[in-house]
């Protein structure tokens, strides 16, 4: 018998009739409840039926394992503990709350409180799914451990949404109260702070006196260096910095280690009927006896 071969064109009809069957055939059901039956992986294509689990709850990360069932179009996820509010019961002094979610207390956990009822004490407590009551407390400015009792004891307002966090101890309210350590810039004159970081600056700012207009001034009187012949007898000393509008205040004696020179300056001391200021200048006046000792003073005083 002789052999018969189709030519290019024989075998491109013969491939296109049996094209045109495979096409208008019906996929043969193949559905299969056998777990073994071309299971996919995170390598291999193969069949996964729809899952029947619930989603789960809010985590960490996870790729997941169950790689013969997918997620169904219209699933839905639990919501997040965070992004929504629990209205509590129990009392404004001992709070409870039932927030999905948090089955141990940890560091970080976080949820919108919403009290039902305004505080009753500065220092309320809070019971979250039974896990035992802890202090509500308010965070300082000084560092992120620091903590305080709330000012008012109705700090709590009835229906109104504060953000807790569980920070290994206690619940921290999302209201931070400032320290006075940890304050930074300046307050306006005009809401009753001074203008300044300084205390130079803020008196400047205020229009009180410098801080260095209140030091005293050190000085020595010679009992050689009075004039006049007759009282009044006056003595006129260079001060370096003084100004005329210094107002000197009432003068004592800068002491010593003996007895007999602070007995002696103490009675020289006291013929100085006044101190005048000048710039640059202090003048000591004796109306009536003329001091006969040399005396160390220091001489208080202020600018007005």
């Amino acid at each position: 018998m002789a052999n018969k071969f189709l030519d290019y064109d024989g075998l491109a009809y013969v491939f296109t009739k049996i094209k045109a069957m495979v096409n208008a055939k019906a996929p043969t059901s193949h559905a299969s409840s056998d777990t073994t039956y071309g299971v996919s992986s995170d390598t291999n294509y193969g069949h996964a039926k729809a899952s029947g689990t619930t989603p789960k709850a809010h985590g960490t990360a996870a790729v997941g394992s169950e790689t013969a069932a997918f997620a169904r179009g219209d699933h839905v996820h639990p919501a997040q503990v965070a992004t929504h509010g629990v209205t509590t019961s129990g009392t404004g002094a001992a709070y409870t709350a039932t927030v999905e979610g948090i089955t141990e207390l940890t560091a970080g956990a976080t949820f919108i409180m919403i009290p039902h009822v305004a505080s009753t004490t500065n220092k309320p407590t809070l019971n979250v799914n039974g896990l035992g009551a802890k202090n509500l407390r308010q965070p300082l400015t000084t560092n992120t451990a620091a903590t305080t009792t709330a000012e008012l004891n109705t700090w709590l307002t009835a229906g109104k949404p504060v953000q807790v966090m569980y920070d290994g101890t206690l619940w921290k309210i999302g209201i931070p109260r400032p320290s006075a350590t940890s304050l930074y810039g300046s307050v306006p004159i005009e809401s009753g702070g001074t203008g300044a970081i300084t205390a130079e600056d803020a008196l400047t700012n205020l229009g009180a006196a410098p801080a260095a207009s209140l030091k005293a001034a050190v000085v020595t009187l010679t009992a050689d260096g009075w004039t006049g012949d007759a009282a009044p007898y006056s003595q006129t000393l260079t001060v370096d910095g003084m100004t005329a509008d210094w107002v000197p205040g009432v003068p004592v004696i800068v002491a010593t280690d003996t007895q007999e020179t602070n007995v002696a300056m103490q009675e020289a001391l006291a013929c100085v009927s006044q101190i005048t200021s000048a710039d640059n200048a202090l003048t000591f006046i004796c109306y009536e006896a003329q001091p006969t000792a040399d005396m160390d003073i220091r001489v208080p005083g202020v600018i007005v």
